[in-house]
């Protein structure tokens, strides 16, 4: 029998976890799996028919640092996989990256990932081709608005009300994004009757 490593089960649960064509109670079981593993030092438990279930998302939030850390860092290391982004050096960068946010920062973006705006984000940016140009502009005008006085002005140092602000404009704008989506998605498609198919020219 081939040896399962602990990694490929992560990423596993973590895979089912961001996949939204599964049932929620699905995907919250997924994120309860993978939590497990981290939490008990990376060894795999028995399986139980007990499946874990998340009656509330603010249990989430309240993981230990460290494992908020881990379960962030694969979370992003899966992302980049399925956007093929997950060479060895942007894996470096990853690490990098994560372990020099603040303990806030890490906070807001373990919350982000929980209660799904970054698997939003992910879904709008690999369907970016689909999106009307105004989108794609408003998209590339929110992170240059945020990103401009984090590196500049803040020098990476925000305060706390700020980045929550920041991470709640992220969400709702994508969450717009996602609700236009869904509408026009369950909008029936009016069809205007043949005599009226062609506008008349000038």
């Amino acid at each position: 029998m081939p040896k399962v490593l602990k990694k490929d089960v992560l990423y596993a649960y973590i895979g089912l976890a961001f996949d939204e064509t599964e049932e929620r109670d699905v995907r919250e079981a997924a994120l309860c799996g993978a939590f497990s593993i981290v939490a008990q030092g990376g060894k795999l438990v028995k399986y139980t028919d007990q499946r874990p279930k998340v009656h509330d998302p603010k249990e989430l939030k309240n993981l230990p640092l460290s494992t908020i850390k881990d379960m962030t860092g694969l979370a992003y290391t899966v992302i980049l996989k399925k956007l093929g982004k997950d060479s060895p050096s942007m894996q470096h960068l990853l690490k990098n990256a994560i372990n020099q946010l603040s303990e806030h920062e890490l906070k807001l973006e373990w919350e982000a990932i929980c209660d799904g705006t970054v698997s939003t984000i992910v879904e709008t940016m690999m369907n970016i081709s689909g999106q009307p140009d105004e989108v794609k502009q408003d998209i590339v005008n929110l992170f240059e608005g945020l990103a401009v006085p984090y590196f500049r002005d803040y020098k990476g140092k925000v305060p706390k009300e700020d980045l929550e602000w920041a991470h709640k404009q992220v969400k709702d704008f994508f969450q717009n994004i996602k609700d236009r989506k869904l509408l026009d998605k369950n909008e029936p498609q009016k069809k205007l009757p043949k005599s009226r198919k062609a506008l008349p020219a000038g």
